[in-house]
C-alpha cells in the first residue's frame, strides 16, 4: 500500500512507485514524492527535540500503541477494498466515505447487507429474488455466502460479529471476502468487467496502486499453486 513505502524508502523510491502509478491512471499526479521531504524534517527535528525535551519523547513513545492497535484490525488492503465497494451505487449511501475501517462498517445491519446482496447479484450476474424484500439477515448472508462461494458460516461469523467487537478475526474475514469479490469484479467471466475497471480508475491513485497489488498478489498465489499442482501430478 502507499504509505508504507514512503515511511521506509528515500523519495526516489516513492517517485517509482508513481510511476507506476500514471500507467494505471495518466490523470492523476504522485503525491507520495512530496510527502517524503516533510517525513526527513520531522525525523530530525524529532531527534533535535530529543535533546531538548525528555518529555515529548515519553509522549511519542505513549502515543505508538494506540496507532499499533488501530492497524492491527484495519490493514491498508482493508480500507482500499472497503473505498473500492463504495463505488457501488447501491452501496454508496450505505457505506460513508469516512467508513474506511472494517470495524465502521456494519454488515449487521439489515439494511447494508441488502445492499451488499444486491451487489453480489451484479457481480455473479445474479438475478434479483422477489423474497429479497423481505429476507432477514441470516437468510440474505446465507444467499451472499452460495452466490460467491468465497467465505463459510464461520466467515460470516467473523463479519458479522466485527461491527460490534472489532477484532483482528472480523477484519481478516472482510478482506477475504472484498478481495475475492474485487477478482470477480476485473475477472473476464464478469459480463460488467470494464464497467469495475473504469470505476477503480477513477479512485484515488494510492488506493488504485493497492488494489492493483492485491489482485497481482492473487493471480501469483494462484498460478505458484497451478504449478505446484501440476509438479506433483507428474
Amino acid at each position: 500500500a502507499s504509505p508504507a513505502p514512503s515511511s521506509d524508502a528515500p523519495p526516489p523510491a516513492a517517485d517509482s512507485g508513481a510511476a507506476d502509478d500514471t500507467s494505471i491512471a495518466e490523470e492523476h499526479t504522485p503525491t507520495d514524492a512530496g510527502g517524503d521531504s516533510p517525513s526527513a524534517d520531522d525525523a530530525d527535528n524529532s531527534s533535535d527535540a530529543d535533546e531538548e525535551d525528555d518529555g515529548e519523547e515519553t509522549n511519542d513513545e505513549n502515543e505508538a500503541p494506540a496507532t499499533i492497535m488501530t492497524t492491527t484490525t484495519t490493514t491498508p488492503n482493508c480500507s482500499a477494498l472497503l473505498g473500492w465497494l463504495r463505488t457501488f451505487p447501491v452501496l454508496e449511501d450505505h457505506l460513508a466515505s469516512e467508513d474506511d475501517d472494517a470495524a465502521s462498517c456494519n454488515f449487521d445491519d439489515r439494511d447494508v447487507v441488502a445492499a451488499l446482496l444486491q451487489a453480489v447479484r451484479e457481480l455473479y450476474g445474479d438475478s434479483e429474488d422477489e423474497s429479497d424484500s423481505d429476507a432477514d439477515v441470516d437468510s440474505m448472508w446465507d444467499q451472499i455466502a452460495t452466490i460467491t462461494g468465497a467465505i463459510d458460516d464461520d466467515d460470516v461469523a467473523a463479519i458479522r460479529q466485527q461491527s460490534n467487537d472489532d477484532t483482528a478475526a472480523g477484519a481478516i474475514a472482510i478482506e477475504s471476502f472484498l478481495t475475492a469479490l474485487l477478482c470477480r469484479a476485473v475477472s473476464a467471466e464478469c459480463s460488467l468487467q470494464k464497467t469495475y475497471i473504469g470505476r477503480i480508475m477513477e479512485m484515488e491513485s494510492a488506493e488504485q496502486m493497492s488494489l492493483m497489488k492485491i489482485i497481482s498478489d492473487v493471480n501469483n498465489a494462484t498460478a505458484n499453486a497451478n504449478t505446484a499442482a501440476a509438479s506433483n501430478n507428474t
